[in-house]
């Protein structure tokens, strides 16, 4: 509240005791979230004010929960000073389904910080939350809807699955899960990356999977998700490419409109074996055509 920027940093396998109770036993891989404040209000200027002192706000509620395994800022009541929703993927849901995951939601008000379990998974290996995203996938204006990866989920005939839940409301409503067609890429798992992709009229989600195997290797693959829809699954024909692995967005090219930008293992190099080396694929947000 003093004006100057602070930062909240999540250490997933963080191994800590809890803040509060009779039961300090530390909790292997509980996972933990900090706070960290570098800069300190000086005058009318924030100044840096270098310390190592890093204050943790939240400990995960059991070993293995890995707690802040994703993390991001939201703005869903503008009664608190901030929010963030984080999950915790290794956490057991209240049916001591183990593993099934969970959503949380921490908001801050006069210098106290307040947790709730916004969703939690179904069923035990689920891991909701290993990835999630935050946008308006929906094209109402009105409205935010979450996406939460599940990579322990079985979504037809595909290993993992994207629920969507509507966080315009209280409390949340749990909407249909997406659809993933094409039976090719039955050996896929969501094990790649989640982001929000501005679309014209609506944010788009993108999802990978590194893992994605075609023809007995790890080409990898990604899907573009729309109001609920999800596109063909969209890859490279190179052996052992494990597309996906990082994605990020940006305007890139000054059209006013988002590119994407998707790193594989290996690189774009027709009769050339060169292991691990890497590449770096730009997709046109206007056209989608890839350059490598």
């Amino acid at each position: 509240g003093d004006g100057c920027l602070d930062a909240l940093i999540a250490a997933p396998k963080a191994s800590v005791a809890p803040l509060t109770g009779t039961q300090l036993r530390i909790r292997k891989q509980a996972g933990a979230i900090y706070s960290y404040s570098p800069l300190q209000k000086v005058g009318d200027t924030c100044q840096l004010t270098p310390s190592n002192t890093l204050e943790p706000i939240y400990v995960g509620r059991e070993p293995k929960a890995l707690a802040g395994s994703a993390m991001q800022k939201v703005a869903l009541d503008a009664q608190y000073d901030w929010q963030i929703m984080f999950s915790e993927p290794g956490a057991a849901n209240t049916l001591s389904k183990k593993s099934a995951g969970a959503l949380l939601l921490m908001s801050r008000k006069d210098a106290a910080e307040y947790v709730s379990v916004f969703a939690q998974g179904s069923s035990a290996g689920e891991k909701l939350g290993s990835r999630f995203a935050v946008g308006r996938f929906n094209g109402v204006n009105a409205q935010m809807v979450v996406a939460a990866l599940a990579p322990g989920a079985k979504a037809g005939a595909i290993r993992g699955g994207i629920y969507w839940y509507d966080i315009s409301g209280s409390p949340a409503a749990q909407m249909p899960t997406s659809t993933f067609p094409a039976a090719e890429y039955a050996r896929c798992l969501f094990s790649g990356d989640i982001i929000t992709f501005k679309g014209v009229s609506s944010d788009e989600l993108i999802v990978t999977s590194p893992n994605c195997t075609i023809a007995s290797s790890k080409h990898g693959a990604l899907w573009f998700v729309y109001r609920g829809k999800t596109s063909s699954p969209w890859g490279i024909n190179q052996k052992g490419w494990s597309l996906g692995i990082a994605t990020a967005a940006g305007d890139l090219n000054g059209d006013d409109r988002q590119d994407l930008i998707v790193s594989a293992k290996q690189p774009y190099a027709a009769g050339k074996s060169l292991n691990n080396a890497g590449s770096i694929m730009i997709i046109d947000g206007q056209s989608r055509t890839p350059y490598i």
